[in-house]
């Protein structure tokens, strides 16, 4: 995915989150949620970058292998 329309979705998300919260005066609320929203852009523009990605399914399976031989 094209890096310039990442960047763009998530200032658009946030613009829209920070428009909504400010007009209720939630400041606590804002700031949690745009750490999350930054760190998802952080974490999409990383990965986006990283051209060697594994699939998520893969890491999925594999979290949930060692998971259950744990409590098992």
């Amino acid at each position: 995915m094209n890096i310039g329309f990442i960047a763009i979705v998530y200032l658009l998300l946030f613009a829209t989150e920070y428009y909504i919260l400010k007009r209720r005066y939630l400041q606590k609320e804002m700031f949690f949620t745009s750490l999350l929203i930054f760190t998802g852009l952080a974490l999409s523009l990383i990965l986006n970058i990283k051209k060697n990605v594994p699939n998520p399914h893969i890491l999925i399976e594999k979290l949930f292998d060692k998971l259950f031989s744990l409590f098992m």
